[in-house]
């Protein structure tokens, strides 16, 4: 919970720098406590998702799975989490390559879309920046719930500036 900004652009570029290849000795010793660089591969481990999600021009299995080809079962989990998350009507654009759904997508479903990636890529860590910022209330709960089904494997971080999510956090840190 951050009343303003200034905390948290601070914390959220520290992470982001270390997401993209930029070492941050302190952010690390925070993550990895008691492992070593060598048991474990960093990079495909966590996961950001930003408050305004940007979506690629890219096909949907694309930006998803941040890959063009899937197996079965990824797609299955694919159509489960779009299912799950309100967004039926992309199930179809599954496996189309020559297809970019960035300019006929809303803010939310932009939203909901940045939030299914960072389940089906399955990091340990999450950090999600105002992850709720563009979805209404009934969506906005969906990915509540969720996070709280898959908190037990995994370090979240989610920042925001909603008072009445602070009921769902195990810990509370105000910035």
């Amino acid at each position: 919970i951050n009343p303003n900004n200034l905390d948290k652009k601070y914390f959220i570029s520290a992470l982001k720098a270390y997401k993209n290849g930029t070492r941050n000795n302190y952010i690390m010793q925070i993550i990895s406590k008691g492992y070593s660089d060598k048991e474990i591969e960093w990079q495909n481990k966590i996961a950001y998702m930003s408050q305004n999600s940007y979506i690629a021009n890219h096909s949907l299995t694309e930006t998803l799975f941040l890959k063009p080809k899937i197996t079965e079962d990824e797609n299955n989990e694919a159509i489960k989490y779009l299912k799950k998350f309100n967004l039926n009507h992309l199930v179809d654009f599954l496996g189309k390559t020559n297809l970019s759904l960035r300019s006929t997508l809303s803010g939310g479903e932009k939203q909901r879309l940045s939030f299914i990636r960072c389940i089906v890529l399955d990091p340990k860590v999450l950090f999600l920046d105002e992850p709720t910022s563009s979805l209404d209330e009934y969506n906005e709960i969906l990915l509540i719930n969720e996070l709280i089904s898959i908190k037990k494997n995994k370090i979240i971080f989610f920042s925001t500036h909603k008072e009445y999510l602070k009921k769902y956090f195990d810990q509370i840190h105000e910035l």
